[in-house]
């Protein structure tokens, strides 16, 4: 056995003989390598590059790679704080919007009970109890509150303020009505009467009556109703067949009506001068007016219209005329055509 290991031995040295021949070669190339990588360069020492080196080496800052595991960690944490923030504002808006209801609740039960409150009690506080009544001349207070007609269950806020009008304007004497509410308890109405621009004449088997009308030519009553009436023009030639108050007049006769009117506000002396003015029926569209003077016996005939220029004019001549003779023969003064014509009495065979 000893003579077989000493046999061994020898082939072992040997066999590690070529071996270490092997590594010098290999640590030779190496340094060889490592000569020419760490070769100097020109104006620098090698030492100063290999230290230059180290330095930059250690300045790069090294980050460690995050694993799998940390990335899908980093990601589940953030969908859970985006849940968890969502989740936080969904009870905030659910908490915020059960504030809004029970407020609204509230809102509502004390709307309720206010309007409960005020079902019963406004019948009770607002029962009609007063009346006013503005703009009366000839119609009574008595008259307009039983055109009314209130009870004890109209009070302001059901009553038929239009139906109230309607059967106040009813009464041919009144051209206008309006009604207020004032709370608590009170209607306020205010009127407009009917102004009387002439006085007509209407005669019949009851005798003569004196008829007022208006401007739009409405005769609304009569004048022994009108209260404290200034001197009107009197018109004749107007028949009735039977008078109700109310009655218009036709249309023909509203140019007329507003002349007088017109006349009345601003030169009623003109119209003074004149006791009467009768109406002339021509045709069914066309008519003439006579005029009565005052302080003359001679009428003046005329077209339907009457200003200022003529009326005055007719005067002038009317007193022309008195101061002269034989006037008496003279029947009338025609005023129709512009040119002054006397018609004179015809003779009678004596």
């Amino acid at each position: 056995m000893i003579e077989l290991k000493e046999r061994l031995q020898p082939n072992t040295a040997e066999r590690a003989k070529p071996q270490k021949k092997e590594h010098d070669a290999e640590s030779d190339l190496l340094e060889r390598s490592t000569a020419r990588r760490e070769s100097s360069i020109p104006g620098i020492s090698s030492r100063a590059q290999s230290d230059s080196f180290e330095n930059r080496v250690r300045a790069i800052p090294l980050k460690p790679f995050p694993s799998k595991h940390e990335k899908l960690y980093d990601r589940n944490a953030e969908k859970l704080a985006a849940s968890a923030q969502r989740h936080a504002h969904e009870l905030e808006r659910k908490a915020e919007q059960k504030k809004m209801n029970t407020r609204l609740g509230i809102a509502l039960a004390i709307v309720l009970c206010l309007s409960l409150a005020m079902f019963f009690a406004i019948p009770h506080v607002t029962r009609i109890t007063k009346v006013s009544v503005r703009g009366m001349q000839t119609v009574s207070e008595n008259d307009v509150v039983s055109a009314l007609g209130l009870s004890s269950e109209i009070h302001l806020f059901n009553a038929n303020i239009a139906e109230m009008e309607k059967r106040i304007s009813a009464d041919p004497r009144v051209a206008s009505v309006r009604i207020q509410r004032v709370l608590p308890d009170k209607l306020v109405v205010n009127l407009v009467e009917r102004e009387p621009v002439a006085v007509i004449l209407q005669t019949d088997e009851f005798g003569t009556q004196s008829l007022v009308v208006d401007r739009e030519g409405v005769v609304f009553g009569k004048l022994d109703g009108a209260a404290q009436i200034s001197p009107l023009p009197v018109l004749s030639g107007i028949r009735f067949e039977q008078f109700t108050p109310g009655q218009r007049l036709p249309a023909l006769l509203q140019p007329l009506l507003a002349d007088l009117d017109r006349l009345e506000k601003t030169d009623a002396s003109l119209l003074n001068a004149f006791s009467e003015i009768k109406i002339v029926k021509v045709s069914e569209n066309d008519a003439e007016l006579v005029l009565y003077p005052v302080t003359h016996a001679i009428p003046i005939r005329t077209q339907m219209k009457l200003d200022k220029a003529m009326l005055g004019e007719a005067l002038l001549v009317l007193d022309i005329l008195a101061s002269r003779k034989g006037t008496e023969k003279i029947e009338e003064i025609d005023f129709r055509t512009g040119t002054i014509v006397y018609r004179v009495k015809e003779a009678q065979a004596g």
